[in-house]
């Protein structure tokens, strides 16, 4: 007999409610996207040019560094190549 696994379980569950609480669910992100846009670009436009500089280069270097670690992963297979 095998035992239960509830996080699957109540993940299977949370991913129903939403499905069935779609309707809603996109409306407020319609509402509120705009305005939380909006105050994060006018957050960022604030600040002192190269501090600004710093935050917009950092946030991109790290997107990179994802990508890049993303990429270069090994995807499994033989090793007759490594040895």
């Amino acid at each position: 007999m095998n035992p239960v696994n509830w996080k699957k379980i109540a993940l299977i569950v949370l991913a129903a409610f939403v499905l069935l609480q779609l309707k809603h669910v996109w409306i407020l992100v319609n509402e509120e996207s705009y305005d939380l846009i909006n105050d994060a670009y006018d957050y960022v436009w604030a600040l002192p040019q190269g501090l600004r500089f710093a935050l917009l280069s950092a946030f991109f270097l790290m997107l990179f560094m994802a990508v890049f670690r993303i990429l270069m992963k090994p995807k499994g297979g033989d090793d007759k190549w490594t040895k």
